[in-house]
Protein backbone atom coordinates (compact mmCIF):
# COMPACT_ATOMS: atom_id res chain seq x y z
CA UNK A 1 0.00 0.00 0.00
CA UNK A 2 2.87 2.29 1.04
CA UNK A 3 4.38 1.92 -2.65
CA UNK A 4 1.48 2.73 -4.44
CA UNK A 5 1.26 6.01 -2.59
CA UNK A 6 4.31 6.94 -3.79
CA UNK A 7 4.20 5.85 -7.08
CA UNK A 8 2.75 8.83 -8.65
CA UNK A 9 5.48 10.71 -6.30
CA UNK A 10 8.05 9.33 -8.00
CA UNK A 11 6.93 9.55 -11.50
CA UNK A 12 6.05 12.99 -11.07
CA UNK A 13 9.49 13.67 -9.90
CA UNK A 14 11.33 11.27 -12.90
CA UNK A 15 9.13 13.74 -15.09
CA UNK A 16 10.30 16.66 -13.48
CA UNK A 17 14.00 15.97 -14.25
CA UNK A 18 13.47 15.05 -18.07
CA UNK A 19 11.70 18.20 -18.01
CA UNK A 20 14.56 20.21 -16.11
CA UNK A 21 16.99 18.38 -18.29
CA UNK A 22 15.25 19.55 -21.48
CA UNK A 23 14.79 23.29 -19.64
CA UNK A 24 18.67 23.01 -19.39
CA UNK A 25 19.27 21.85 -23.64
CA UNK A 26 16.79 24.47 -24.42
CA UNK A 27 18.67 27.39 -22.40
CA UNK A 28 22.67 26.02 -23.51
CA UNK A 29 21.29 26.07 -27.17
CA UNK A 30 19.76 30.16 -26.38
CA UNK A 31 23.07 30.51 -25.28
CA UNK A 32 24.86 28.89 -28.21
CA UNK A 33 26.90 27.18 -25.43
CA UNK A 34 25.94 23.65 -27.39
CA UNK A 35 29.32 22.33 -28.99
CA UNK A 36 30.45 22.88 -32.52
CA UNK A 37 28.81 19.31 -33.92
CA UNK A 38 25.75 21.65 -35.10
CA UNK A 39 27.88 24.55 -36.76
CA UNK A 40 28.80 23.74 -40.46
CA UNK A 41 32.04 22.21 -41.46
CA UNK A 42 35.39 24.32 -42.37
CA UNK A 43 36.93 24.21 -45.92
CA UNK A 44 39.78 22.10 -44.24
CA UNK A 45 37.40 19.52 -42.65
CA UNK A 46 35.42 19.20 -45.66
CA UNK A 47 38.68 18.73 -48.03
CA UNK A 48 40.07 16.08 -45.47
CA UNK A 49 36.36 14.55 -45.91
CA UNK A 50 36.26 14.22 -49.03
CA UNK A 51 40.19 12.63 -49.32
CA UNK A 52 38.96 8.95 -48.25
CA UNK A 53 36.52 8.54 -50.89
CA UNK A 54 39.55 10.14 -52.93
CA UNK A 55 41.99 7.76 -51.64
CA UNK A 56 39.14 4.71 -52.29
CA UNK A 57 38.40 6.11 -56.03
CA UNK A 58 41.83 6.14 -57.21
CA UNK A 59 42.54 2.57 -55.63
CA UNK A 60 39.75 1.14 -57.71
CA UNK A 61 40.54 2.79 -60.71
CA UNK A 62 44.51 1.47 -60.14
CA UNK A 63 42.86 -2.07 -59.72
CA UNK A 64 40.71 -1.88 -62.95
CA UNK A 65 43.87 -0.98 -64.82
CA UNK A 66 45.87 -3.66 -63.45
CA UNK A 67 43.24 -6.13 -64.26
CA UNK A 68 43.07 -4.64 -67.95
CA UNK A 69 46.50 -4.58 -68.12
CA UNK A 70 46.41 -8.63 -67.08
CA UNK A 71 43.95 -9.44 -69.50
CA UNK A 72 45.71 -7.34 -72.41
CA UNK A 73 49.43 -9.48 -71.68
CA UNK A 74 47.56 -12.80 -71.64
CA UNK A 75 45.54 -11.56 -74.75
CA UNK A 76 48.93 -11.07 -76.27
CA UNK A 77 49.97 -14.16 -75.01
CA UNK A 78 47.78 -16.27 -76.56
CA UNK A 79 48.32 -14.54 -80.09
CA UNK A 80 52.30 -15.32 -79.47
CA UNK A 81 51.77 -18.75 -78.75
CA UNK A 82 48.90 -19.08 -81.57
CA UNK A 83 51.24 -17.77 -84.38
CA UNK A 84 54.29 -20.05 -83.43
CA UNK A 85 51.62 -22.85 -83.50
CA UNK A 86 50.88 -22.06 -87.52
Amino acid sequence: MFSSMTAPWLRLAIGFRDMHFLTRRLEAFNRDDLPDWRRSPSRARRALSILPSLVEYSLFYALALIALTAVIALMAAAWIVDRRRV
